[in-house]
């Protein structure tokens, strides 16, 4: 599977980007963006402990999948743009920065997870280009690893944005072990 045309292994998690070419363009970006800013979001926002009260949990993520179920993709209008940390995508700013969009009376916090969901998803479909250009080729599948990758519904909310198939690993928490077994079987030098 790792030698076919046509699929694209986006190995996103706070660290690491697959191919490491990708990685040396790609990796601030996701260290700025993927998962870092959604455990921002759960830990310091939807769980956090403070003066209005302890609302922390042992598994931050414990939820997400239920919550994302119950939200309707559109996030009631929310939007989020994900740049928490600066941004190399869509343009390289390490000044950038994000924030919630069209907030209403109506927004509750459960929408503004899933717009955090979708923002991310939206700035990793900026990144997919980069991608395919390295790899010389458009992908029609896009294959999900890291953390996030084991939420069903953030695999399927990707799938809509990018409007490809979207498959998540087997064991997707183990990437940076894929990501070397890969680069091997490639005959890829991990630099």
């Amino acid at each position: 599977m790792a030698r076919e045309k046509g699929k694209t292994f986006f190995f996103v998690g706070s660290d690491y980007i697959y191919p490491r070419t990708c990685n040396k363009i790609a990796k601030p970006t996701v260290a700025r963006l993927g998962g870092k800013v959604v455990e921002h979001m759960l830990e310091r926002v939807v769980h956090a402990s403070d003066e209005l009260g302890d609302h922390s949990t042992t598994d931050q993520f414990a939820q997400l999948d239920k919550l994302l179920s119950a939200v309707a993709p559109g996030s009631n209008g929310a939007i989020f743009l994900p740049w928490l940390a600066g941004s190399l995508s869509p343009v390289a700013d390490p000044n950038m920065r994000g924030g919630f969009l069209n907030l209403s009376l109506d927004t509750e916090r459960r929408h503004l997870v899933r717009a955090v969901i979708e923002g991310v998803g939206f700035n990793l479909a900026w990144l997919l280009p980069v991608v395919e250009t390295f790899s010389g080729h458009p992908d029609q599948e896009i294959i999900f690893g890291g953390g996030a990758a084991r939420s069903a519904h953030w695999v399927q909310t990707l799938a809509d944005i990018f409007n490809r198939p979207v498959s998540a690993l087997t064991d997707p928490h183990q990437v940076i072990a894929r990501a070397t077994a890969l680069s091997i079987e490639l005959g890829t030098p991990i630099t």
